[in-house]
């Protein structure tokens, strides 16, 4: 009885290993991976596809352009583009719908060969803001963002900024130039965004996909001397879910603090600057630092101030004193409820980092 028992209990313990073994070799349905993205480090940010694919147009770009440029350019193209395309909806990630052949195209000028040009050449030259321009360039560079729905690899929004050239070539021999005013530039800039936006509209899987497009003026592209200019700024920008796109002005500008046009539109910030100058001045005791201070301004609103102290050769502790004493003083140029960034750089190479937010405490970053 009892080995009647015993092999019963056997039986029954083969039949649940049996059973545990073929649930185990059953095919199991695996879960899709979620869509890889880079998370943001800061509220209100963009997250991104991941891994990062560069624009078609990484190398083009590293011939003559500025960084500091680009660099504003796309910081500002970013934060324009949350207007349309919401950072809770909406990854970012690099254009490649216009890559180097597009790019020339678009770049070199309309003719029977390539009607997709955007700049034309005029036989009798181009009247404009009271000069005549023969055979113009208007646009010297394309920056292209590319916005994806949550869940989606495909391309849901696009975000476009054409670099608009303000300097403008008036006698070849001679070198004489004109500088067009921004209300010529966004006239211009209008009709070579519509025809961005036909063009684009143009690409297989884009006519129904949302459009953004900047116009962007650059002032720098004459001005060879490093750190001697201020970046650009957007004087306007259209969207559209369709074919019908309207163009809106826009007031941007970068101001010098040591300006005319600061003293009268920001004469307590000026101020302040002034007098944090004299202080750095005074605690160096080196009168060949160099103090430099900027402001962005957009719709009227000041949005960023940012300071650069160029010093000589100085140790590493003469570098930690000098930021620290700066990180003390800003109290009153920080008390405007926008951010502060301050460079110290020794030789135009940045050796501490200053940042002065909104009701908090300096953050300091001294390199080694």
């Amino acid at each position: 009885m009892k080995k009647t028992k015993y092999l019963i209990s056997m039986l029954a313990l083969s039949l649940v290993l049996a059973g545990c073994s073929l649930k185990t070799d059953e095919p199991t349905e695996t879960p899709e991976p979620d869509q890889q993205v880079v998370q943001t480090a800061k509220e209100g940010d963009y997250e991104m596809l991941y891994p990062f694919v560069s624009s078609p147009l990484r190398q083009v770009r590293t011939i003559g352009s500025k960084e500091v440029e680009a660099t504003e350019i796309g910081r500002r193209l970013v934060d324009k583009s949350k207007k349309h395309f919401s950072t809770d909806n909406y990854f970012l990630s690099e254009g490649q719908l216009i890559d180097t052949n597009r790019y020339f195209e678009l770049l070199v000028f309309r003719s029977d060969d390539n009607p997709n040009g955007l700049m034309e050449k005029y036989e009798d030259g181009l009247a404009i803001d009271g000069v005549t321009l023969v055979d113009p360039v208007f646009i010297s560079e394309i920056f292209e963002l590319n916005f994806h729905k949550k869940g989606s690899d495909e391309i849901d929004g696009v975000s476009v900024a054409l670099v608009l050239k303000r300097y403008q070539v008036l006698d070849e021999q001679t070198g004489a130039m004109h500088a067009l005013s921004d209300d010529a530039l966004y006239n211009i800039g209008q009709t070579l965004g519509l025809q961005m936006g036909a063009y684009l509209r143009s690409i297989e899987g884009m006519m129904n996909v949302p459009l953004h497009i900047a116009l962007y003026v650059q002032s720098s592209d004459i001005d060879n001397l490093p750190g001697n200019y201020l970046p650009g700024y957007y004087i306007g920008s259209a969207f559209s879910k369709e074919s019908t796109m309207n163009f809106s002005r826009e007031q941007e500008q970068w101001l010098m603090l040591t300006s005319n046009k600061a003293q009268e539109m920001i004469p307590e910030i000026v101020s302040q600057f002034s007098l944090l100058k004299r202080k750095i001045t005074s605690f160096t005791g080196d009168e060949s630092v160099g103090v430099i201070g900027k402001v962005f301004i957009a719709d009227n609103s000041l949005e960023i101030i940012r300071l650069e102290v160029n010093v000589p050769s100085k140790t590493f502790l003469e570098t930690y004193g000098l930021a620290q004493y700066i990180s003390q003083e800003l109290e009153d140029i920080g008390s405007f409820g926008v951010s502060v960034k301050t460079n110290i750089d020794v030789y135009d190479t940045t050796r501490a980092v200053i940042i002065k937010n909104p009701n908090e405490d300096p953050i300091l970053e001294v390199f080694e």
